[in-house]
């Protein structure tokens, strides 16, 4: 079952800053400008950066999962595999502005499983192309992860600087905005015209609505999105401490977000100019 993609497209090369990774495993776009690390933190958290020609765009970034009535998928993971992948063609969409458009990545998949007696197995899948990042999330059948309710996801792009946004409101009911540009510290909802009213809501007023277009400080344009949405929750950006975009789920009327028997997949994007 494909429940979500996340589209990250970058164009930098990509530096370790942080001396808590361990299990690196390191892959380059096709034309070898992009370099993304995957790694897990002193506390076995997966954690992956993104660079272009040798400058950071996102720096350790940190991954996990809460789950309803029980332990996060977050910490106490080790690696259990690795896969490499190439690939590359041309497919004709049925309509647009190219006759054949070019699918070319190169893909690593991370298999981990938790040292805990719960023993549970995540697989992320990451796709680099030479305009950007694609990843997803596959949770595999298993005795210990059966029927998922997850309260929330916790994705993070960490980025280096406090770069220019240009966003609308992490409104739940309503896309209707104009675009707010502001930097990335500067996103209040307020600030745009946002008001709670019947066909209005948000639950912070400090998260974005995907797309969200963003431009570093060294001029690179970055757009975070998501994709491939089937029975799973969209994603808001929620604006963390040290310049990180971390992801909110919107919540079901029940306080839930998501309710799925594995095995299940969602996917993530970004995109870099």
């Amino acid at each position: 079952m494909r429940l979500k993609t996340i589209l990250i497209l970058i164009l930098i090369s990509l530096i370790a800053r942080n001396t808590s990774k361990i299990n690196k495993n390191i892959i380059k776009s096709p034309n070898k400008e992009l370099n993304l690390s995957f790694f897990l933190t002193n506390n076995n958290q997966p954690a992956y950066t993104l660079s272009y020609k040798n400058t950071m765009v996102l720096d350790t970034s940190l991954m996990a999962f809460v789950l309803k009535k029980n332990p996060a998928l977050k910490t106490n993971f080790k690696i259990i595999g690795t896969e490499f992948k190439t690939f590359n063609k041309s497919w004709k969409p049925v309509w647009g502005e190219y006759d054949s458009i070019e699918n070319n990545y190169n893909e690593l998949k991370i298999h981990l499983k938790e040292t805990s007696n719960l023993k549970r197995e995540l697989y992320i899948v990451f796709k680099l192309y030479d305009e950007g990042l694609g990843f997803r999330y596959e949770f595999p059948k298993q005795p210990n992860l059966n029927k998922v309710v997850i309260m929330d996801e916790q994705t993070q792009f960490h980025l280096t600087n406090d770069a220019t946004a240009w966003w609308i409101p992490a409104d739940y009911d309503s896309y209707e905005y104009h675009y707010t540009k502001s930097k990335v510290s500067e996103i209040n909802a307020l600030k745009a015209g946002y008001e709670q009213r019947h066909d209005r809501h948000s639950n912070n007023l400090h998260a974005v609505n995907t797309p969200v277009t963003l431009k570093t400080n060294e001029g690179l344009y970055v757009s975070i999105h998501e994709a491939n949405l089937i029975n799973y929750s969209g994603m808001t950006l929620a604006v963390k401490s040290n310049n990180t975009l971390q992801s909110e789920l919107v919540p079901a009327l029940d306080g839930n977000t998501v309710k799925v028997n594995t095995p299940f997949v969602i996917l993530r994007g970004e995109q870099f100019k």
